[in-house]
């Protein structure tokens, strides 16, 4: 267990050289630009005003931890594990999250815009007040996952892509998913209510026991089956 500041780069790259763990450690105002961190485990970790954009962090495991004001801009979490973490006011603008595993996952007030999603399992996570234009989800699987703690603090998904995506439980109600693509989705038990989705893509998508009511559907491209 460690405190690492703002000059601890090298003690952080150190660390991972000889262990690739980090227990109970606290990160504050590191700088961590760059850096080539890949299969690192952080457990119980907190992270405040950290800078790991454009960073390597692939195959990564983080359980148990708070990251605050941490910038992940452009780094690659491809096939990482998050488990139990709770994100807060944080950039996360095309970050590369392919194939990965969020488990009770806390996005709030995050940006996420144009990150990469692609085939990512995301298991009971939620997104209050978070950003996620232009990200790509396509082929992800979503189950019990929550865009909407209440009217005040919906996610943001305009013109995102879930094409190919399979939605369980999913909870959209009043989200902005204008522009969105969810062609050829498979939806169960999802709710729309009262969310903007004008211009949406719900092509060839399968929909049962899909809620709708109040959404705007203004503009919305629907060839599918709905029960």
């Amino acid at each position: 267990m460690g405190k690492y500041t703002t000059f601890s780069r090298e003690e952080v790259v150190a660390r991972y050289l000889e262990t690739r763990g980090f227990e109970g450690d606290t990160f504050d105002g590191v700088n961590l630009e760059g850096a080539a961190l890949p299969g690192a485990r952080f457990d119980h970790v907190s992270l405040t005003g950290t800078n790991l954009a454009r960073s390597d962090l692939s195959r990564t495991l983080l359980t148990e931890s708070m990251l605050y004001q941490v910038s992940l801009r452009g780094s690659s979490l491809t096939e990482t594990s998050l488990e139990n973490v709770r994100v807060v006011s944080s950039d996360l603008n095309e970050v590369v999250l392919e194939r990965s595993y969020l488990y009770k996952v806390r996005f709030e007030r995050c940006s996420l815009m144009n990150a990469a999603l692609r085939g990512a399992r995301i298991l009971a996570a939620t997104f209050p007040h978070t950003d996620l234009y232009g990200s790509v989800l396509d082929g992800a699987r979503l189950v019990r996952v929550d865009f909407s703690d209440d009217q005040r603090a919906t996610a943001s998904l305009i013109k995102a892509t879930l094409a190919g995506a399979i939605l369980i439980d999913v909870n959209f109600s009043h989200a902005n998913l204008e522009g969105a693509d969810f062609s050829r989705a498979r939806m169960l038990s999802v709710n729309f209510e009262g969310a903007n989705l004008r211009g949406a893509d719900f092509r060839g998508a399968a929909m049962v026991n899909v809620n709708l009511d109040a959404a705007d559907v203004a503009g919305l491209r629907l060839e599918s089956e709905l029960q």
